[in-house]
């Protein structure tokens, strides 16, 4: 398996998998997957470099609306294109209470 052919094969796609954040931080146009950046994800990218580069710096998230994560409020970042947004519904989506028993 191949593993720079997208999915492998998959049957399915692979979703957040491990360095899929890659391309969009360091502007990779020669990798296979996921391809071309759509000009979506082109926005997304600037965004991510923009606010990594400036926790990087500033060690603290510089996206105003970048939650601290709790227990009580699961409040956390999406990085879904078109722009990053809060959300709070991943838990009840994921079914981790199920998991946690």
């Amino acid at each position: 398996m191949d593993p720079l052919s997208g999915n492998g094969g998959a049957p399915h796609p692979y979703g957040a998998a491990h360095e899929s954040e890659v391309q969009y931080l360091f502007s990779l146009s020669n990798t296979r997957y996921p391809g071309p950046l759509s000009p979506a994800q082109q926005h997304l990218a600037a965004a991510m470099q923009q606010d990594w580069t400036g926790f990087a710096k500033a060690a603290a998230p510089t996206m105003p609306a970048w939650p601290r994560f709790n227990r009580s409020s699961q409040q956390m970042l999406s990085l879904v294109a078109p722009q990053p947004h809060v959300q709070t519904s991943l838990a009840a989506e994921h079914h981790c209470a199920f998991w946690a028993r």
